[in-house]
């Protein structure tokens, strides 16, 4: 609970947060054929993914599983 509150609070300064882009890549793990890895964001700075530039990896396996808890694990395809 106190991680999804810490996601709260970054959200409201999304100038300076990497939330929304933490929830791209996990997004992007159930949908993407063809998956980045993470290593590959943090150190492509800008280049091919100038959203990317400053992701930080850390800051997403911080953040991972309390967005995938607030999705409610929505991105679960149904039948």
């Amino acid at each position: 609970a106190k991680m999804m509150e810490q996601l709260d609070d970054e959200l409201e300064d999304i100038a300076n947060t990497q939330t929304l882009l933490d929830c791209a890549v996990v997004a992007s793990r159930f949908y993407e054929e063809e998956l980045i890895s993470l290593e590959e964001l943090e150190e492509d700075n800008g280049e091919h993914y100038p959203s990317f530039k400053d992701f930080d990896v850390e800051t997403f396996r911080d953040n991972e599983g309390a967005i995938f808890s607030i999705m409610d694990y929505s991105l679960y395809l149904r039948k």
